[in-house]
């Protein structure tokens, strides 16, 4: 009996290895230990003694010097894969993410709708796409640029969307219809950004000039300028903070004569982002720097260097907390607030991160890729 036993541990131990070998040259796998670069993922098992084979999945972490063991004990070989399925979901922070494919090109820009049941999309493929969260599917493709759609924003009320494009255009779309509203701008220069205000009663837009809108009443318009490549209302409706190289601009919605300069920025400041209480403002800079300026004393507060390339994106999570950021690493980090200490990361994309969003809720976050791939998570 004993030599039975001890010959089907043997069996199963092979099996396993067998397994391995297979696993390792799969793409997931070479994707896998890519992603995870320059940390370890090491497969190791043995034989426990007691009749079970064990396999231990290794992840040592480089950033806070810990190592995550994932381990995962085989009774039977029909087991094999359904333990290293469970392993493989479980690597990185949460779940992995749902792909959402459709577009052809990069996408620029993801945006949850306010009641979380839709995501928008814009891309260089010049589309603006929207899915239904529920169960991930293309709910309708908007076509209406000739050129590269670079943001999305929904109104406060979910009742419309805005995109703005290479093409110089800034369209309200009616969510419910899929049609055009209006185009707000067409002056055939890049619109680069747009962002509605809380109350959903102004929208600003960026690219050689900051122009402010009341319903389609242009308010005021500023002289053309070098490119600005991001902008955002302030909560209290008061500030419009715009990103540009090497600055940014902060605006007196009020008297637009009337601005302050943050210096102290090196790079084109991909995105500017206020917290809901409006007390902080961050910003996502080219030399992979992430920001938090006080906003009511405006000045510096915190700066971390958040990708070691190229920081195209940030959000704050929905109660003001925490901070999450995407790059040229193709890592989604999420940092603490005001501290920015780093709490976790996040790996999927398999090319340069150009868009974060998180849902209202906070309960999931979406991404967009340079590769046209969009990423959706659930925290849950």
């Amino acid at each position: 009996m004993g030599n039975s036993v001890e010959l089907d541990r043997l069996r199963f131990f092979a099996k396993l290895e067998e397994f391995h070998s297979r696993l390792s040259r799969t793409e997931d796998w070479q994707h896998l230990r890519k992603r995870l670069h320059p940390r370890e993922l090491v497969w190791q098992s043995h034989d426990d003694g007691g009749g079970m084979a064990v396999a231990n999945v290794v992840v040592a972490y480089g950033v806070n010097c810990m190592t995550n063991c994932l381990r995962i004990i085989c009774v039977s070989a029909s087991f094999v894969t359904c333990y290293l399925l469970a392993a493989l979901s479980a690597f990185g922070a949460g779940s992995q993410p749902v792909l959402l494919a459709g577009h052809q090109d990069a996408v620029y820009d993801v945006a949850f709708s306010p009641d979380g049941c839709l995501l928008a999309s814009g891309s260089y493929d010049r589309t603006v796409k929207l899915w239904n969260i529920a169960d991930r599917s293309l709910i309708a493709t908007l076509s209406g640029h000739t050129d590269q759609v670079f943001r999305v924003e929904f109104s406060p009320d979910g009742k419309s969307l805005a995109s703005c494009g290479g093409d110089g255009k800034v369209i309200v779309w009616d969510v419910k219809t899929h049609q055009a509203l209006t185009v707000l701008t067409d002056r055939g220069d890049p619109m680069i950004d747009v962002a509605y205000s809380t109350d959903g009663n102004l929208v600003a837009t960026a690219g050689p000039h900051i122009q402010l809108w009341k319903s389609t009443k242009q308010v005021w318009s500023t002289p053309h300028s070098p490119l600005y490549f991001s902008i955002a209302v302030s909560p209290d409706h008061q500030s419009l903070a715009c990103g540009t190289k090497d600055l940014i601009r902060i605006f007196d919605i009020a008297n637009p004569e009337s601005w302050i300069d943050l210096s102290d920025v090196k790079g084109i400041v991909y995105q500017v982002d206020y917290s809901p209480d409006g007390h902080w403002l961050a910003s996502a800079s080219s030399d992979g720097r992430l920001e938090v300026w006080d906003a009511t004393l405006r000045k510096s507060h915190q700066a971390v260097t958040a990708d070691n390339s190229a920081l195209f994106s940030t959000a704050f999570s929905p109660d003001g907390q925490t901070l999450m950021t995407g790059g040229r690493e193709r890592v989604i980090r999420t940092w603490s607030v005001p501290e920015l200490q780093l709490i976790e990361e996040r790996y999927g994309p398999r090319e340069t991160i150009l868009a974060v969003s998180f849902s209202p809720s906070g309960k999931q976050i979406a991404s967009g890729s340079y590769d046209g791939s969009v990423h959706l998570w659930s925290l849950e």
